[in-house]
């Protein structure tokens, strides 16, 4: 694996080549560093974010020269037991904490799908404070959705042209097709899952009007007669004394002569 790792891994010329690029199309370009130097140099190439590898995790020293830098920071946590995140997390204190978002990971290539865990983001999220995001391993996109609807708010997922091509991470690597469905169905889970607390948009209000249902008469009714649940129904659209405030209806006695099917206004009411 490191043969096959140095035959593939970018020097600096072409790090600096691919920010140059990734910055004339628009996006946000960054690196794994693995070593102080590495991350100086990430940082002086203005990188807008860094990312500490699972590998890295129980290295609390390397860890804090990444916080001291101030740049938001992605720490990948697989490999780790929770004493070793706790440590990882503690190398942000105080200052730095704002800066960074976990990454539940699962070291394998794939994973079965019983080993994922999902539900593990919350409890990072409850037991750290920090933003949690999934870092996928995983065949296929269902799993990294998935994880957007249980409230991740960053997906890492390794991308190829070509899932055929030689090496260790193709296979589970989103290709073009994959990374267009990733993006924009996180972007429509994330819109949806809105408001824990919501109120009525103006549509529902307006729809509400149309299909609820008003009390209404099912025969006609004299001034002076009793409004007895027999002379009573329900019926849309719901603009008249609504269905739930029939108890404030039913036995008082009629004001004036009100047709039969019509729906009955409150000062219809003695």
């Amino acid at each position: 694996l490191g043969e096959e790792l140095e035959k593939y891994q970018c020097n600096r010329d072409q790090h600096a080549e691919l920010k140059e690029y990734a910055d004339k199309i628009g996006i946000d370009f960054s690196s794994t560093a693995l070593t102080a130097p590495d991350v100086d140099f990430l940082v002086e190439l203005g990188v807008p974010f860094l990312k500490i590898a699972s590998q890295d995790t129980d290295n609390p020293h390397f860890i804090k020269h990444i916080a001291d830098k101030g740049l938001p920071t992605i720490l990948s946590t697989g490999l780790s037991n929770w004493a070793e995140i706790d440590t990882a997390v503690e190398a942000f204190k105080p200052g730095n904490l704002a800066n960074l978002c976990l990454m539940h990971v699962v070291a394998l290539y794939p994973p079965a799908d019983n080993l994922i865990n999902l539900r593990k983001m919350g409890t990072m999220r409850q037991t750290f404070g920090v933003p949690i995001g999934y870092s996928d391993h995983s065949i296929g996109f269902a799993v990294p959705l998935a994880a957007v609807a249980l409230g991740a708010v960053a997906i890492e997922k390794h991308f190829t042209l070509d899932k055929n091509l030689p090496g260790w991470d193709h296979k589970v690597s989103a290709d073009p097709a994959d990374m267009r469905i990733i993006c924009s169905e996180s972007k429509r889970i994330t819109a949806a899952l809105g408001s824990a607390n919501p109120d009525l948009s103006d549509d529902e209000k307006q729809k509400a009007e149309h299909f609820r249902r008003s009390v209404v008469t099912t025969k006609a009714i004299k001034k002076g007669d009793v409004l007895s649940m027999d002379k009573l129904t329900f019926k849309r659209p719901g603009v008249g004394i609504k269905a739930n405030e029939i108890k404030y209806v039913a036995n008082r006695v009629a004001k004036n002569d009100i047709p039969a099917d019509e729906i009955i206004k409150w000062d219809d009411l003695v």
